[in-house]
């Protein structure tokens, strides 16, 4: 019943507002940069960008893997990330970064060289931000990477998705916070916002203490808010064990009084303060809102292990992005882009070569023809130094054989840290009318790999209107009449 009542709800609303999407994507690239100091490496694009035709508000998602070329098992090597907007002026060094590039903050990635012989250990980084422009037209993101030399690092299995947030003669609404970060001629020196406590505390955006909040309002006609985070995270302090920290987005209401926790956290382990920069990155969409204004806030903390030890993490390079999914303005005002979201906090295990849902939506109702927007991420852990592979697919209901498959993701589990985090991204594109299964699939190369937390949402790119009562009771009635006359037969 259910389920014809939603069949006939999307078959009687006409569809509205496109987004406009672009989309770009990255196999292998490798730089090569000798062994000079820090002042003299220079970053190089790494193939991965987007070029818009259109708009002057974005929200930009990617998703990549980061791998270290070297051969010996010992050479660690760190790499470092940008998104350069509108820069045509090809490679550059952090005095040009400082003076004549603009874009996100600068992340950084260490790599273990060769875990085991033959084996890289394979990075996942996720950069998300909403970037605004003065003008309507041509604009470019492009991913540059660089390494601190001594070896070459890999940038590969990356996707990004550029997303107009003008549409149908108005804007979304949308809100963005980053925190503080500067460049200096030797490199960034970002704010590290740091906890020792295995209570949720809540990440400072700067020195100043205040809280990193992305502030969001939501209009008349209510929705939903989709939510992108990344950041970067290290150990605080040196010496003694690994610590696992663990990261939440919260949603709170103008008065400060916290609405909802938003999807799963994630976590990582971080085992060394002097070379252990990791990344991390969380996906969410909130409950239908009422109208009013909201922020979205990150917060942080240790697992109870490492806060008795007197071991903590520091949070750096974090964004958070807020999207409010309804149009407030203009003869569409009211209407939604759908979204969906699930999670999965229970522990998946794969130690086979063969894909495994670690967390699926069944049932996401494509009323005609449209895209949609897929973000994941999830924690894993591993017996041994070992490799997963993590991807978004979407099948057919009840299919087992996928009609999208994004670019797979790799992540490695060492031995010296028994979790880490991962995320990937999606843009399935010109879907047909149907009902569809989403899923976060994941694959090991040998060991036992597991993934928890997993957390899986989406939404579509073509707005529909929000029904009426009236129209709702109207539509339920002739559900209802059809039942009636076919159980009557």
């Amino acid at each position: 019943m259910l389920s014809m009542i939603v069949c006939l709800l999307s078959a009687g609303l006409a569809l509205g507002a496109r987004l406009d999407v672009w989309a770009g994507t990255l196999g292998t690239s490798t730089f090569t940069t000798g062994q000079g100091g820090a002042s003299s490496v220079e970053f190089q694009n790494s193939g991965l960008g987007v070029t818009t035709t259109g708009g002057k508000d974005f929200l930009v998602l990617s998703s990549f893997t980061t791998a270290n070329t070297d051969a010996e098992k010992d050479r660690n090597r760190a790499g470092r990330w940008q998104i350069a907007t509108d820069y045509t002026g090809g490679n550059y060094t952090y005095s040009t970064a400082m003076s004549s590039v603009s874009g996100s903050a600068i992340y950084e990635r260490w790599m273990q060289g060769k875990q085991v012989v033959g084996s890289s250990d394979y990075g996942s980084v996720n950069m998300n931000g909403i970037y605004n422009f003065g003008s309507s037209g041509s604009h470019s993101f492009d991913l540059y990477h660089r390494t601190n030399g001594g070896s070459d690092v890999v940038t590969r299995n990356g996707s990004m998705l550029v997303v107009s947030l003008n549409v149908a003669g108005t804007t979304l609404r949308h809100g963005t916070a980053q925190q503080d970060s500067s460049i200096t001629a030797n490199g960034p020196t970002p704010y590290m916002s740091t906890t020792t406590s295995d209570s949720w505390s809540k990440v400072k955006q700067s020195s100043g203490g205040s809280d990193l909040a992305a502030t969001i309002d939501v209009s008349e006609y209510g929705g939903e808010v989709f939510v992108a985070a990344s950041m970067n995270c290290n150990k605080l302090g040196s010496g003694g064990d690994a610590v696992k920290g663990d990261w939440q987005l919260v949603l709170y209401d103008s008065g400060g009084t916290e609405v909802e926790r938003l999807g799963t956290s994630i976590q990582r382990v971080v085992v060394d303060a002097n070379k252990d920069d990791g990344a991390a990155m969380l996906y969410a969409t909130t409950s239908d809102l009422d109208a009013g204004t909201y922020t979205v806030k990150l917060e942080q903390k240790v697992d109870a292990a490492s806060a008795t030890a007197g071991l903590g993490v520091e949070t750096f390079n974090a964004s958070i992005n807020a999207v409010a999914l309804t149009l407030q303005d203009g003869d569409e005002a009211g209407q939604r882009f759908e979204s969906f979201s699930v999670g999965n906090t229970d522990t998946e295990d794969n130690a086979t070569g063969t894909p495994q849902r670690a967390v699926e939506d069944n049932f996401i109702t494509i009323p005609e023809d449209q895209g949609l927007i897929l973000a994941s991420h999830y924690t894993t852990s591993g017996d041994g130094v070992q490799t997963g592979d993590s991807s978004i697919s979407l099948y057919n209901l009840g299919d087992t054989e996928s009609v999208y498959d994004s670019v797979n993701t790799l992540r490695s589990v060492g031995s010296n840290g028994p979790s880490g985090a991962g995320g990937v991204i999606g843009y399935a594109d010109s879907l047909t009318a149907g009902d569809y299964e989403a899923a976060l699939n994941f694959l090991s190369d040998a060991n036992t790999f597991s993934l928890t937390d997993a957390n899986l949402v989406g939404f579509a790119t073509v707005s529909v209107p929000e029904p009426s009562m009236v129209s709702l009771l109207a539509l339920f009635a002739t559900a209802c009449m059809f039942n009636r006359r076919r159980f009557s037969r």
